[in-house]
């Protein structure tokens, strides 16, 4: 759903994986998505805040990256540029 650009459609779905705790650093990053394109950007933030205190050292550079950009889709500028920076500090360390 989320591939095919069913953002509305998917968050029902991402929203049990969260609930059951899955540590899966792209399902987190598509969930936040959806919530950014389906006009939640509030919701989109938060949980990208769960993501990156939780899961950061799983993450990649990409996923920081990514990370990064949906904040700042989201209008969270000063966590977007968290983002960059520990995307910058991974890149730099190989991950």
């Amino acid at each position: 759903l989320f591939r095919n650009g069913f953002y509305s459609e998917a968050l029902p779905m991402f929203r049990n994986i969260h609930r059951l705790h899955w540590a899966n650093v792209n399902a987190y990053i598509d969930a936040a998505e959806c919530f950014a394109k389906t006009g939640e950007p509030e919701e989109c933030s938060k949980l990208l805040k769960e993501l990156i205190k939780s899961l950061e050292e799983k993450m990649s550079s990409d996923d920081l990256i990514r990370t990064g950009r949906l904040f700042r889709t989201a209008g969270d500028r000063e966590s977007a540029l968290l983002a960059f920076q520990l995307a910058r500090k991974h890149y730099r360390h190989g991950n």
